[in-house]
């Protein structure tokens, strides 16, 4: 019976590491996408903003003006699509989720690992058994979607887990 118990907290304590591999790669990848459209949004504002301080560089002719007022008014929409995009996405709030998802996991696993690392009493197991199985299932719960990409990276690093839920 004890043997069961063990090896019921030795899978829990896999599907942890493989869940805080998982959610900790999705939340790189998901900064990585919201970085790659906030730098160009930055640069981009910059420029049409320090462009603006040079008007009067264009208001020689008001052929050229207009053609000013088309290159910054184009950055700008340029700037304002790309910060749609980012807010429609989500990729930094997103990105958060996971890397709590993340740190959730890891403690789950931290936990079971200290539980048999120390001396297993049948009565104390039994009660440990019972509040790792509810955050468990919360964390299951809770957690949000792997993209697709993130779970073929893992088979692909042939981690050293075997496991059946992926």
């Amino acid at each position: 019976m004890l043997c069961e118990k063990t090896n019921l907290l030795k899978s829990w304590r896999d599907h942890a590491k493989i869940y805080k591999w998982l959610h900790f790669q999705t939340s790189n990848l998901l900064f990585q996408k919201s970085f790659s459209i906030s730098i160009p949004i930055l640069i981009l504002n910059t420029i049409s903003g320090g462009l603006i301080y040079n008007t009067e560089l264009f208001s020689s002719s008001k052929r050229n003006l207009i053609i000013f007022e088309c290159i910054v008014g184009s950055i700008n929409m340029i700037c304002a699509i790309l910060s749609g995009i980012r807010d429609y996405c989500k990729f930094g709030e997103l990105g958060k989720i996971h890397e709590q998802c993340y740190q959730n996991w890891s403690r789950l696993k931290n936990e079971i690992n200290v539980e048999l690392a120390s001396p297993l009493e049948n009565n104390k197991l039994d009660d440990f058994i019972s509040k790792i199985k509810l955050r468990y299932s919360d964390l299951m719960t809770s957690s949000p979607n792997i993209p697709l990409n993130i779970i073929n990276k893992f088979k692909k690093a042939n981690l050293d887990i075997n496991i059946k839920i992926l």
